[in-house]
């Protein structure tokens, strides 16, 4: 049980190290600290209470990605929808009836119903 514990500190780490101000680390070690970062208590409880004590770790890294992918898909869902909304009022996004959206990524203004292929592009910057 050492070890896993071990490789549970070691993810967390290494997330730690990748998050912006490295509250995912006080989290984990006070869960309930007020640390000012809701979502770096969220990371840190999330992958806390998935850990696969029993996985290898390739199998605790491929849980962790799931985990955070499924996160980044449903905040960017919330996202686009905070966008469309906003961006449908935007004076310089009604220019021809269509509803236009903003890019995040890029700034371009892009037609409702092709944001999606326009993020997905290989060439998007």
């Amino acid at each position: 049980m050492a070890k896993q514990t071990n490789r549970l500190k070691r993810l967390i780490d290494l997330i730690d190290r990748a998050y912006p101000d490295g509250l995912v680390g006080q989290y984990y070690a006070d869960p309930d600290g007020d640390h000012g970062d809701s979502l770096a208590r969220f990371i840190a409880n999330d992958i806390r209470e998935t850990f696969a004590f029993s996985g290898s770790w390739e199998e605790q890294l491929d849980a962790a990605i799931d985990r955070i992918a499924r996160a980044n898909a449903e905040i960017g869902g919330v996202l686009l929808e905070l966008q469309t909304e906003r961006d449908r009022f935007a004076p310089e996004a009604r220019t021809d009836g269509q509803t236009y959206l903003r890019c995040l990524k890029c700034g371009q203004y892009v037609i409702e119903g092709e944001i999606q292929a326009h993020m997905s592009r290989e060439d998007h910057k």
